[in-house]
């Protein structure tokens, strides 16, 4: 639970500047704090399209992520068809 606490604290501490920039309030330091805030947000974006990339492959469609960091996001795209696992079939 301490984990989690310390974790959440240093998430929002990191994600300051991108709140200043969306409520409109000036940040001092901002710089120190956009180094920080950039990494969070590529690993905000590189899960997230893990997530879509283990869906795809979980309803049976090889699929691979592609990350376009330069605007903020990325796409899964579907390599073939939907392919049913053979092994499963065994038995």
């Amino acid at each position: 639970m301490r984990l989690f606490i310390i974790s959440s604290i240093l998430a929002a501490f990191f994600l300051l500047p991108f709140l200043s920039e969306w409520l409109g309030f000036d940040l001092p330091l901002r710089g120190l704090l956009f180094i920080p805030f950039t990494g969070v947000d590529y690993m905000r974006i590189f899960f997230h399209e893990l997530g879509h990339c283990v869906t795809f492959w979980v309803f049976g469609y090889p699929a691979v992520p592609a990350f376009d960091f330069q605007y903020g996001g990325g796409m899964t795209y579907p390599v073939m068809g939907r392919r049913p696992c053979r092994l499963l079939l065994w038995g």
